[in-house]
């Protein structure tokens, strides 16, 4: 707060301080600077998703699918930033939005587990279990460590001897 009052038009100082605000469970602080901060520099998509997460935050959820819809619209949005923008439709029950965005994220950064793992669940609220699996795998060949999609996958479906992952 006192970074963001010695520079309240500067959209850098802005962003951080709302996204340092989120965590802590300052909801409206963190809408604030963010607010601030994308009207500071209009053409940061990472500014504008994080506002969008701000508003999902505080169930706000129209103005939170708004601005998501605002940072769509730029260009060159980083996977992070789509990834963050995957959770924004995720709370808001827009699933096939999420995996929309999230499969950008894969695209853009298919090394990422988190992507993968994120695309799988959507498409397991979708009802796409195959494309889940697939993304599980996917997730847990990017990482081989993402228990998280180890627990997916086994719950997806029964598995069978036939049929499972694990080498019998």
């Amino acid at each position: 707060e006192r970074v963001a009052s010695l520079a309240p038009r500067h959209g850098g100082v802005r962003y951080l301080a709302g996204t340092a605000a989120l965590p802590m469970g300052q909801v409206d602080a963190g809408i604030s600077h963010l607010q601030a901060a994308a009207q500071a520099e209009p053409a940061r998509g990472e500014y504008r998703a994080q506002l969008a997460r701000a508003w999902a935050m505080g169930n706000r959820i129209p103005r939170a699918l708004a601005e998501a819809d605002a940072a769509l619209a730029l260009p060159g949005l980083d996977p992070v930033s789509l990834d963050t923008l995957g959770a924004v439709f995720t709370r808001a029950n827009a699933h096939r939005r999420a995996a929309e965005v999230y499969r950008r994220a894969s695209e853009l950064d298919p090394g990422h587990a988190g992507h993968h793992f994120n695309l799988a669940v959507s498409h397991m609220y979708l009802g796409d279990m195959d494309a889940a699996e697939r993304e599980y795998e996917a997730a847990i060949a990017a990482d081989p460590r993402c228990w998280r999609a180890y627990l997916g996958l086994a719950q997806l479906r029964q598995q069978t001897h036939e049929h499972n992952h694990l080498p019998l």
